[in-house]
């Protein structure tokens, strides 16, 4: 079955009025999927699903079987007012805007890639950030959200760190989703650093962090960290960094409230907060 391939982690469903107008915000990447349906304001959440795809029990699903099936199994096909998709994956590259004339082949460089069928940029201040995905995937997206606003959750993220005033006094970012990590450092709001890491360990985020703090010539005594995604507070990740990195905080979402008490203010913050984003 189909529906073996994934575990749902969180679900939240609100009672609402079946015709009231609503948004979509859906993130994913080659190892999760989180979708979140709001009101029209984007002030009371109507469907929250948290989902981990089991690539040990994936029958040879590709992420196209897994988005399809997630797409029709959650009736996501609607007359949205907005939707706003956010992908994760490693084939991107930044670009100094003043050399981005064949970005196509900067991104077949240092993405290691080849053959390259479609090519997206975004544009943050002095840079351009390029990267591509599978040419089904996009196919699929565009037929079932044709207005969707597409986008690199890696551009996301970073117009999110730069431009938001509840991150701004943070120097460094952690953005932690299933299996995958993106590190974000930023000097006076100038981004200075950015990159997606796989792991398998908490000790592999450490490594990766600590590492990145190391290259960039930071101090980790005075260094402000935020930290944000799906990690608890109390697991032996923040116990670990605490131990190397003084000042740790987490970021957040009012909307946040509208979900099960438990669930950790910093959880869900890019697909919480995408619509925000200023691309």
């Amino acid at each position: 079955m189909i529906n073996e391939g994934y575990t749902v982690k969180n679900y939240f469903k609100a009672d609402a009025n079946s015709t009231q107008k609503s948004n979509l915000s859906l993130f994913f990447s080659d190892n999760s999927l989180i979708l979140c349906e709001f009101d029209a304001d984007y002030k009371q959440i109507i469907q929250l699903a948290d989902i981990e795809f089991n690539v040990s029990n994936s029958q040879n699903l590709s992420l196209i079987d897994r988005l399809q099936f997630i797409v029709n199994n959650y009736q996501l096909i609607k007359n949205y007012d907005k939707v706003y998709i956010s992908i994760l994956n490693s084939k991107f590259t930044l670009i100094p805007t003043a050399f981005a004339t064949n970005t196509a082949d900067f991104l077949q460089f240092s993405a290691g890639l080849t053959n390259i069928k479609n090519t997206f940029e975004h544009t943050l201040s002095n840079l351009k950030f390029c990267y591509t995905f599978e040419q089904d995937i996009k196919q699929f997206l565009e037929k079932s959200f044709p207005t969707a606003f597409i986008r690199h959750a890696g551009a996301v993220t970073l117009n999110l760190f730069t431009n938001q005033p509840f991150l701004a006094v943070a120097d460094l970012l952690l953005n932690v989703n299933y299996n995958t990590i993106e590190i974000v450092m930023k000097q006076k709001n100038n981004l200075q650093f950015y990159n997606v890491f796989n792991y398998q360990t908490t000790e592999d985020i450490i490594y990766y962090l600590l590492f990145s703090i190391e290259q960039l010539n930071l101090n980790p005594l005075t260094v402000k960290l935020s930290i944000i995604g799906q990690t608890e507070l109390n697991n032996t990740l923040f116990s670990s960094l605490k131990k190397y990195i003084k000042y740790i905080s987490f970021g957040s979402s009012n909307l946040i409230a509208h979900l099960k008490s438990e669930t950790p203010p910093h959880f869900y913050f890019t697909v919480l907060n995408q619509h925000l984003c200023e691309l």
